[in-house]
């Protein structure tokens, strides 16, 4: 990666509260890729409108907040969080959850999840026909319909009750 200081800093990993608030991420993948241009020009004209983006936004509150009442439920440690249409879950740890919005709450970086539980419960979530992106969270976008999120939350807690009985939560 190259570019002007200033904004390649903008990707550099620092202190916790730098990490978890202002670093931008830089996945990489299919950087300079003809195909996902062409996309991603196309995606632009519709995403110009912004009405996608308050739809995906709203829908993913609606998931954070009621995943978030999943674990307060079932007593299973963890917090679901996020920012605008994007979702992460940590499992297996105490964490404070969202109070106002799904925004992280802590100053510090938030927990990551124990790699043997990130595989179990994409496993699980995989089971019961949801597919999370790397792992341990994703995206929702303006075309999810409310009965995709019904699903999503409905996998997830059959995919926490049974991680519960394998004792790994």
């Amino acid at each position: 990666v190259c570019g002007r200081g200033d904004v390649i800093s903008m990707i550099e990993f620092r202190d916790s509260p730098w990490n978890a608030r202002k670093r931008v991420q830089h996945p990489g993948t299919f950087n300079a890729n003809p195909v996902s241009a062409a996309a991603g020009d196309a995606m632009l004209a519709m995403v110009a409108t912004e009405e996608h983006h308050a739809r995906a936004n709203a829908l993913n509150e609606r998931l954070v907040s009621e995943l978030n009442g999943v674990l307060e439920r079932t007593g299973v440690p963890g917090v679901v969080y996020g920012l605008a249409s994007y979702f992460h879950i940590a499992l297996g740890r105490e964490a404070p959850r969202p109070q106002a919005g799904i925004e992280w709450p802590g100053p510090e970086a938030p927990p990551s999840m124990p790699g043997k539980l990130n595989v179990a419960l994409k496993r699980a979530l995989i089971n019961h026909g949801v597919d999370l992106m790397g792992g341990s969270g994703g995206f929702v976008s303006g075309v999810h319909t409310d009965a995709d999120i019904d699903h999503a939350i409905k996998a997830f807690e059959a995919a926490v009750s049974e991680l519960r009985a394998e004792h790994l939560v």
